[in-house]
């Protein structure tokens, strides 16, 4: 029978090894009960997630991913973000949104996100094409990550930035809380962002 050298150190390797929770981006890690959200963790509906794949971590009360690889950073509920209207059905609007840098880090080259028609006015929205347009550039408030990063530009100073002429596309102005087409001299609505 073979016998390996120094076996309590080998055991204890493995223990060790297998006792730490190895984390994928999305993998649950810990509940918002017991834990605080650290590093490279969010919290979304009482649960905290990972955003990074690596060890899990717990340092008193916070739970941490030690990251095994280059970690992508994710929009948190409540970052701004500012985004093109891509695509549009009668129930939601599909936003690009621009790289973003937090901290000296920036962000995932572009981010794709959904902003429902209820998360664009306080109240009800007879017809989205009233409020936004494809081509248009908002600027939007996350209201949500998880399962996609979703948007809200509910509040006055989230809204459409820059508008563009649904006929000839040509850059709109605003005159009387009203936009005009400065070339076709066609007027629209939409829900502005107040600066």
């Amino acid at each position: 029978m073979y016998s390996l050298p120094y076996p309590q150190l080998f055991t204890s390797i493995i223990v060790i090894f297998m006792d730490k929770k190895i984390a994928f981006p999305g993998d649950y890690v810990a509940s918002c009960e017991e834990f605080v959200p650290g590093k490279n963790t969010f919290a979304q509906n009482d649960n905290i997630y990972a955003t990074a794949y690596g060890d899990v971590t717990y340092d008193g009360h916070t739970v941490h991913v030690k990251g095994k690889a280059k970690t992508i950073e994710q929009p948190v509920i409540g970052d701004v973000l500012i985004g093109v209207i891509e695509g549009m059905m009668d129930t939601r609007a599909f936003v690009d949104c621009a790289p973003l840098e937090k901290e000296g880090v920036r962000m995932l080259s572009k981010i794709s996100a959904v902003l429902p028609v209820s998360n664009i006015r306080k109240g009800f929205v007879e017809n989205i094409r009233d409020e936004i347009r494809i081509g248009d550039v908002i600027r939007a408030k996350v209201n949500a990550v998880l399962p996609n990063v979703e948007l809200t530009i509910t509040y006055p100073e989230y809204g459409v930035i820059k508008a563009f002429c649904s006929r000839c596309r040509n850059t709109m102005v605003l005159n009387d809380r009203k936009l005009i087409c400065s070339k076709c001299e066609h007027v629209e609505t939409r829900k502005l962002a107040q600066l």
